[in-house]
């Protein structure tokens, strides 16, 4: 109320009362004026709440846009906002440890599209942390792969298993596999949490996340130079992730039992002709339907008998026993 009204209207009330007190009138126009008065002195106090409690301006706006929805949100307040978050969470993926420790691998195998490959990383590596810990800070980063990696052309993402204690064969290798792959599917915005399903090892099973397909591959240096997950002198190993688009941004053909060997004609004919002579032939199954999970961790030797479960939590992961002095398995770059 103006401040000047109230100095006005007291003065006014103040003669009538003393007239009507004086002059005998009426001693209810006398109570309507000492009411006025007490009316007016609590309001220009403030400390008497006669008419219930007042609610400031600025807090009655801001009470009624407690009602509003995100769409009433100022679209550069929205875009600040998700700017923000993502500066928060992220990192710059393309240099990274993980990065720069996975090159030995990137640039000396065979694969004709290793080299020139586009690969975002693991953020690095914090040994306070548990594996588990460590998996979830990148989580963030690896859900923006998904969602741009066919808008980037980007090829995949690297996971480095730091320590000896995922370097030792491949059941270690595999448990390490296991539970970065189930922190990453708990993850999952679509939902689907691949690594819950009861048929991981078996036809029909693929690694998803974000709706999402990718096909998974492993190195680590606890396999020998003839190996074709070899790691190259690297000391951790490493889970690769590649989104299915990438084969298809490459021209890549579909999988196949036949290769060319004396006339390699095809991409996948030159590279397993190439892993072949360089001494790291890997297995070529007489089908292309087989579960994919069973590529994913590869024992020493070539035998399709001889398969590492990593995805089973018991504590022999193994189906068969192994020879170091056998070749390795599949190309890891493709199918």
């Amino acid at each position: 109320m103006n401040m000047g009204f109230l100095l006005w209207a007291t003065g006014v009330l103040v003669v009538a009362y003393l007239l009507s007190t004086n002059t005998g009138v009426l001693s209810a126009l006398s109570i309507v004026c000492g009411a006025c008065l007490v009316w007016i002195i609590a309001r220009f106090i403030g400390n008497i709440d006669l008419d219930g409690p007042k609610t400031p301006l600025k807090l009655k706006i801001r009470g009624n846009n407690r009602h509003r929805s995100e769409n009433d949100i100022p679209e550069e307040v929205k875009q600040k906002l998700e700017h923000d978050m993502s500066c928060f969470v992220s990192y710059d993926a393309e240099h990274v440890l993980s990065i720069d420790n996975f090159k030995a691998i990137q640039m000396n195998t065979e694969c004709i599209f290793a080299r020139d490959a586009k690969l975002w990383g693991s953020c690095d590596y914090d040994d306070r942390l548990t594996l588990e810990e460590n998996v979830k800070r990148s989580v963030p980063m690896f859900m923006k792969f998904t969602a741009v990696c066919a808008i980037k052309s980007l090829d995949g993402f690297v996971f480095e298993l730091s320590g000896k204690e995922f370097t030792s064969n491949p059941e270690t290798l595999g448990e390490g596999v296991r539970r970065v792959l189930t922190v990453i599917s708990d993850s999952d915005p679509a939902s689907y949490h691949c690594m819950r399903k009861s048929f991981i090892g078996k036809r029909g099973w693929c690694f998803e996340f974000n709706k999402v397909t990718l096909f998974i591959t492993t190195f680590s240096p606890c396999y020998p130079s003839s190996h074709s997950r070899y790691a190259f002198g690297a000391t951790s190993s490493f889970i690769l992730f590649q989104p299915e688009v990438s084969f298809a941004l490459h021209n890549i053909p579909d999988d196949t039992p036949h290769t060319n060997w004396v006339n390699p004609k095809t991409v996948r004919d030159r590279i397993r002709v190439a892993y072949k002579e360089s001494g790291r032939e890997y297995l070529i199954r007489n089908t292309v339907i087989y579960p994919p999970a069973h590529d994913i961790v590869k024992p020493f030797g070539m035998s399709d008998d001889s398969i590492i479960k990593w995805w089973e939590t018991t504590g022999n992961t193994r189906n068969e026993s192994t020879n170091m002095n056998d070749k390795g398995q599949s190309c890891p770059f493709i199918h």
